[in-house]
């Protein structure tokens, strides 16, 4: 389970965007891939003031630490968020704050408590993600966020990999207020930990007055991590199942459209790294 560096830098640019405050919840302990000098960076870069150093703490608890250059969790997202971070795994290896197995549905206390979730790499190693997400739905208050990291190719042995319409597909039948999924592409799979290329996944294309699909995801010819970022509204449900895009029924069809194009329009800024 991991946050790299450009996750980490779109997360900070998606502060900018909209304030991530109130409760934060990590799915599993999160190794943060970002040295003390990146985070200076990149809050330089978004115009936001760097915690004195001592308020950096080094990474020593987890396990895909690098024990003398990774900062921890609370140090990142404690560098520019006064909210309160917490972590939600099946054990209390690394030191959970939250033990409860994702494979599981979640107690009523968890349901609607988090403003901000981030799932690095965790839906690709359960045994039912189906379930595990909608928990993280059900996790998030109207108005939350949730930025999904999950493999989109076999690199690092993952049990599953996921396309970008599966996030996409699934926030929309449940009325998600936005959601934008990304292809984070690199060339061989020993370069999953370098600089990553990010592409906004399109699933329709617009000419003039008409609106169409873009058809089946096949997927690039190289590797590739998907990230999505979606946000709950009012009205948002966790429960309903779609279908792929070559089976759905015509209203099926109609109500993708729909919602691929109110995704579209929303102010969120698209992010893209090279």
């Amino acid at each position: 389970m991991g946050l790299l560096p450009q996750v980490g830098q779109y997360i900070i640019r998606e502060h900018v965007y909209k304030n991530i405050t109130g409760q934060i919840l990590t799915i599993g302990r999160q190794t943060i891939h970002i040295t003390p000098p990146l985070l200076k960076t990149f809050l330089e870069q978004q115009g936001l003031p760097c915690p004195p150093p001592e308020k950096i703490q080094i990474d020593r608890s987890t396990t895909n630490s690098d024990m003398d250059q990774f900062i921890d969790d609370k140090s990142f997202f404690g560098s520019f968020s006064t909210g309160e971070l917490r972590s939600l795994d099946h054990s209390n290896f690394e030191g959970a704050d939250i033990v409860w197995d994702l494979n599981r549905p979640i107690p009523p206390e968890l349901e609607n408590r988090f403003d901000f979730i981030y799932n690095g790499s965790v839906l690709d190693n359960v045994w039912d993600p189906v379930t595990s997400l909608r928990n993280m739905s059900r996790m998030l208050k109207p108005g939350g966020r949730i930025v999904h990291l999950e493999h989109g190719t076999r690199v690092n042995g993952p049990y599953l990999t996921f396309p970008p319409d599966w996030f996409h597909d699934y926030y929309s039948v449940n009325n998600f207020a936005d959601c934008k999924t990304y292809l984070a592409t690199f060339p061989t799979p020993d370069k999953w930990n370098s600089r990553l290329e990010w592409t906004l996944w399109e699933p329709i294309k617009i000419q003039g007055d008409q609106v169409m699909a873009n058809g089946q995801f096949f997927g690039p010819p190289c590797e590739y991590f998907t990230i999505c970022i979606a946000e709950k509204g009012p009205d948002s449900t966790s429960d309903l199942t779609p279908n792929q895009f070559q089976y759905r029924s015509p209203e099926e069809r109609q109500l993708h459209l729909q919602q691929a194009v109110k995704f579209k329009l929303t102010k969120r800024p698209i992010v893209r790294f090279s």
